[in-house]
C-alpha cells in the first residue's frame, strides 16, 4: 500500500468513527429523561428533547406566580403554554393520579404553539371552575405537527376539551374528552387527526364535534 492509499484509507477511518459518533450522541440527546415533583419543576424543565416524567399529584398552575409577558418560563396567565419546542414528552402517572388544573377559566390550561413530535400521556388536563363561564380550552394547539395523547383525560369547565388549528398529525389514543360548557372538539385545518378507542362526553351547550377544513 502507498503512502497516498494509506492517508485515504485513514480519512475514510475517521470520517467513519466521526459519524458513528455522532449517531450514538443525538439518540441520548432526544431522550432525556426528567422527573417532575411539583409544578415550579415543570415550567423549570420544558424544552425541546426532554421526557418529563410527572409523580402522582395535582400541579396546580394558580401557584405559580402570574405574569403579563411571553417571556415567562412557558406561564402566561394562569395557563402552562409551552412554544416552539421539539421532541418533548409530558408524562404523568395515570389520568387518576396525575393532574394539570388551571383556576383560571379564561385561559387554556395547556397549549402547543409551532411544536412538533409532541406526546401527553397518562394524565389529567382541565379547569377547576363552574362550566358555563369559560372563555378558555383544556388544551389548545396551534400550528403544531406530530402530536400524541394517549390515556389522557381533559376535561371542563373549559370552552373545549381540544381546540386544534393549523395541525398536522395528531393521534388521539385511549383518552376521554367530557364535561365542557360548549363543546368537546373544536378542530379547523387539521391533516391526519385520528381518535383511537377515546370516548366523548358531551354536557354543553353547542355541538359536541366541530370540524371545518378538516382531513382525516
Amino acid at each position: 500500500m502507498t503512502d497516498g492509499q494509506g492517508g485515504g484509507s485513514m480519512k475514510w477511518l475517521i470520517m467513519v468513527l466521526t459519524c458513528l459518533f455522532w449517531a450514538c450522541l443525538i439518540p441520548a440527546w432526544a431522550a432525556t429523561k426528567i422527573d417532575v415533583a411539583n409544578v415550579q419543576d415543570l415550567i423549570a424543565q420544558i424544552g425541546s428533547h426532554h421526557e418529563l416524567h410527572l409523580a402522582p399529584g395535582i400541579y396546580n398552575l394558580g401557584e405559580v406566580v402570574r405574569t403579563k409577558g411571553m417571556n415567562s418560563k412557558h406561564v402566561y396567565n394562569g395557563g402552562l403554554q409551552i412554544y416552539g419546542v421539539r421532541d418533548f414528552k409530558l408524562v404523568g402517572s395515570g389520568a387518576g393520579k396525575t393532574k394539570i388544573i388551571s383556576p383560571f377559566v379564561e385561559s387554556d390550561v395547556l397549549s402547543f404553539t409551532e411544536c412538533s413530535d409532541i406526546q401527553v400521556k397518562d394524565l389529567s388536563v382541565g379547569h377547576r371552575g363552574v362550566p358555563g363561564g369559560c372563555q378558555g380550552d383544556a388544551v389548545y394547539i396551534r400550528d403544531s405537527q406530530n402530536v400524541e395523547f394517549v390515556r389522557t383525560n381533559l376535561y371542563g369547565c373549559g370552552q373545549y376539551s381540544l381546540t386544534l388549528r393549523f395541525v398536522d398529525n395528531i393521534l388521539v389514543r385511549d383518552s376521554k374528552l367530557h364535561d365542557c360548557s360548549y363543546g368537546l372538539l373544536d378542530a379547523y385545518m387539521v391533516r391526519n387527526g385520528k381518535f383511537v378507542d377515546s370516548q366523548f362526553v358531551h354536557t354543553g351547550k353547542l355541538s359536541a364535534i366541530n370540524t371545518k377544513g378538516t382531513t382525516t
